[in-house]
């Protein structure tokens, strides 16, 4: 599975570091590319965190359209108006490090309070606590 391979890949550079220090930045949106990947980011997620598990120490909060047309096009978009799992991602997050920091980015300034609301509401649909 071309999934897995991805993230045992990863797995193995940080063991090859070897250092307590080494850690990841995950960003599951930036892993999506094919339409089996948008429409599976549970599946997704789950393997990242199973597989990096507290060597995850902070994420970004972002997610993912697949557009129409003759050619597969995938674009970044604000939390809650893609394809992401958010509920997968939050209860994943969630059992990490209480202070592992879900960051959002590359949006307009005036869609940020909406992504945070969507997030927020996922959250709280999944007895997820957030800071």
């Amino acid at each position: 599975h071309e999934l897995f391979k991805q993230h045992a890949a990863l797995r193995d550079l940080l063991r090859a570091v070897d250092r307590k220090a080494a850690a990841v930045h995950l960003d599951p949106v930036n892993m999506v590319s094919s339409p089996d990947k948008a429409y599976r980011t549970g599946d997704l997620i789950r393997s990242c965190f199973s597989l990096l598990g507290p060597r995850i120490r902070s994420c970004h909060a972002k997610d993912v359209v697949l557009r129409e047309g003759l050619t597969v096009h995938l674009d970044e978009c604000a939390p809650g108006t893609g394809l992401l799992d958010y509920g997968t991602y939050l209860a994943e997050l969630a059992r990490l490090d209480r202070d592992t920091p879900l960051i959002m980015e590359h949006l307009p300034r005036e869609a940020y309070p909406a992504a945070a609301a969507h997030i927020r509401s996922v959250a709280a649909s999944r007895g997820v606590a957030l800071a």
